[in-house]
């Protein structure tokens, strides 16, 4: 939460401000709901888990940029309009030898797979485009290059 208190993710309603990765606050405009169907779940040894679609902002190569564990799922949300997408959507990265933004700095994580029951409820606060953290990592809460500035 902005005010740096630590909440679960399905508590959070429309209007609460959550902490932006720069930062400043990140309010709440929606709650979007869903059910994990066909997706695949990910975790790291940490705890933190998260469906394949979504997006953390990783290093590789010495290169930032968004990542997802499945990148095709995710520019199917970007084409039936569940997030404003990038100006290049093709460039999210996937794959290994990634490390991840994290409050504590880049920390190389190896996502693993988990199973978890397609019914299981998804929970994504929408901000206006500005990336949130969320156990400590720097995700997506619905990428929009056009209103928010990654650089």
């Amino acid at each position: 939460m902005f005010d740096k208190s630590w909440r679960d993710i399905e508590t959070i309603v429309i209007g609460e401000l959550l902490m932006g990765a720069d930062g400043k606050p990140a309010e709440v405009v929606k709650q979007d709901i869903t059910i994990l169907g066909e997706r695949q779940m990910y975790t790291f040894d940490d705890g933190h888990t998260w469906s394949e679609e979504h997006l953390h902002w990783i290093r590789r190569d010495g290169a930032e940029w968004w990542w997802s564990a499945n990148p095709d799922q995710w520019r199917y949300e970007v084409q039936v309009g569940e997030v404003a997408g990038l100006r290049d959507n093709m460039s999210v990265r996937s794959g290994e030898y990634v490390e991840f933004a994290h409050l504590e700095g880049f920390v190389k994580r190896t996502p693993t797979r988990v199973q978890y029951d397609p019914s299981t409820p998804l929970f994504l606060p929408v901000t206006r485009g500005i990336p949130i953290i969320v156990d400590g990592y720097v995700v997506a809460a619905s990428a929009d290059e056009f209103s928010y500035d990654y650089s």
